[in-house]
């Protein structure tokens, strides 16, 4: 039948692409008695295309339909889909509503303070999740985009987001609003961009066992240098300190104040 093969004309051309390829290619509508191939007859193919609106206007009638239904949901404040983790949906008198979830509801709300504490992110709150054993329906840990969602979902505060619009919900909340909005203005806060560092003997320094560039960081208030150890010999040696390389680099350089013959003609070929 028409309408169990496609229903809606993006289909219909991938098939009529399909017919054209092959002219052996025989498409039977048994419903219908309808038989399309390469070479049918105009007529065989008016049928087909008219089958094809008939299927498509069956499928935007059922979309209409279905929308209704959300409607008339969402008008008395109840959501038409699965509820965000914390709540669960019941049956009562008839319908579906969306309560709170006593296994998982102090879980979320453990969530939302934990983010608002200093030196948590939203990273750090994902891992906290799969401590608690807070896991997707698969049972796998969630994902940052995921709880990211989770924290600036408004259901928990009694609005709805559905398609775009917002309605009011009949659900109880769950996290308080004070605290709600503290999440916000930390998820949507501009953090100041890290201003680079520039150490004295970037890129200016390499291992004296593998010939790797040294790279600098800053521990504990001191700048020090760091070899990528390649080699298993680099293991064995300390990070040489920032200050401590220039005192030694100035040293050398005082040496070549007044260096001699001997070490000019040194310098000289290596410059060259």
């Amino acid at each position: 039948k028409t309408d169990r093969l496609t229903r809606n004309f993006k289909d219909a051309v991938v098939i009529d692409d399909w017919l054209e390829r092959d002219e052996s290619r025989r498409l039977h509508m048994v419903k219908e008695s309808l038989v399309i191939h390469k070479y049918a007859k105009s007529d065989a193919k008016l049928m087909w295309n008219i089958f094809l609106a008939i299927a498509k206007k069956y499928t935007d009638n059922l979309r209409e339909e279905a929308m209704k239904g959300w409607d008339e949901k969402l008008a008395q404040g109840w959501m038409p889909s699965s509820p965000p983790p914390g709540y669960k949906t019941i049956t009562e008198n008839g319908r579906k509503i969306h309560v709170i979830n006593e296994e998982t509801s102090f879980i979320i709300e453990h969530a939302f303070k934990f983010y608002l504490q200093p030196d948590e992110s939203i990273s750090s709150t994902a891992i906290e999740l799969e401590l608690c054993g807070l896991t997707s329906s698969k049972g796998k840990p969630l994902t940052k985009s995921y709880v990211h969602k989770i924290l600036s979902n408004k259901f928990y505060v009694g609005t709805i987001q559905f398609n775009g619009k917002e309605y009011a919900g009949a659900q109880e909340t769950l996290i308080d609003k004070k605290l709600f909005d503290k999440v916000q203005r930390k998820l949507t806060r501009k953090t100041a961009p890290r201003a680079k560092k520039n150490f004295l003997f970037k890129s200016l320094v390499h291992c004296g066992m593998c010939g790797g560039v040294i790279t600098w960081q800053t521990q504990k208030g001191h700048n020090y240098g760091t070899c990528h150890k390649k080699n298993s010999t680099c293991k064995g040696y300390r990070y040489p300190r920032e200050d401590r390389v220039e005192e030694q680099v100035l040293y050398e350089l005082e040496k070549m104040i007044d260096p001699g013959p001997k070490k000019l003609r040194s310098l000289k070929s290596l410059l060259i």
